[in-house]
């Protein structure tokens, strides 16, 4: 079965998908984040999901890469494991 591939034209697109992936990995309110996502211009949590996964997926259509939620929150779970590890 194919993987479906989201659109990404507007900020109101990034922002939809800001929310479900901040859902999906149980993310709060705060700016804990935003250290460890390395998004200082970010004003909270929320900010600093949506600039990441503008990065993100940046990267991954510049590499025709698959875009879709269950890819995009995999990848924002091992950025954050890995960004975690490294403060170790």
């Amino acid at each position: 079965m194919p993987k479906s591939s989201l659109s990404f034209e507007t900020q109101r697109d990034i922002a939809e998908v800001a929310e479900v992936l901040i859902r999906l990995n149980n993310i709060s309110q705060g700016r804990d984040l935003v250290w460890l996502l390395k998004q200082q211009r970010a004003r909270d949590n929320f900010d600093a999901v949506a600039l990441w996964l503008r990065n993100e997926v940046w990267k991954r259509q510049r590499n025709r890469e698959d875009v879709d939620i269950s890819t995009l929150s995999n990848a924002l779970q091992t950025y954050l494991t890995k960004a975690l590890m490294d403060l170790e």
